[in-house]
């Protein structure tokens, strides 16, 4: 084989894995806007919004959703973590906004209180915490 056809099949390689990424690109974006249609109606009921959503187009894909928290509900993140219809998913979502709330009293104590967080959908589902200095509202 001489150089010139080694670089062609290596071309055609190329081509094929990002054709064969491009569709599983669309599939994992397709699953992760699915997921957060499913976690909106179980958020709203302690009170949380899914706000602005940003999509990196990598491989794997990666899905970042800011959600807010509007108000006080009925429902607590512990009542909704200990049920037992949510998908894995959502249980991994709900546990770690519970996670996340369990700092409040350490980020008080430093007058900081909890203004935003993000939710990355990925492998394993991640909450950053954004904090808000509260002298500064």
């Amino acid at each position: 084989m001489d150089v010139k056809n080694v670089l062609q099949k290596a071309k055609d390689l190329k081509g094929q894995a990002q054709e064969a990424g491009k569709g599983t690109a669309q599939a994992a974006i397709d699953g992760a806007l699915g997921e957060l249609q499913g976690l909106k109606p179980i958020l709203s009921q302690c009170g949380f919004t899914l706000g602005d959503i940003s999509i990196s187009l990598t491989l794997p894909p990666s899905c970042v959703v800011s959600i807010l928290h509007d108000h006080e509900a009925a429902t607590t993140l512990e009542e909704l973590a200990a049920r037992e219809d949510l998908t894995k998913v959502q249980s991994l979502v709900v546990g770690a906004l519970k996670n996340a709330y369990a700092f409040s009293g350490t980020f008080q104590k430093y007058g900081y209180v909890i203004g935003k967080l993000s939710l990355e959908l990925g492998l394993i589902p991640k909450v950053t915490v954004h904090l808000t200095n509260v002298g500064s509202r």
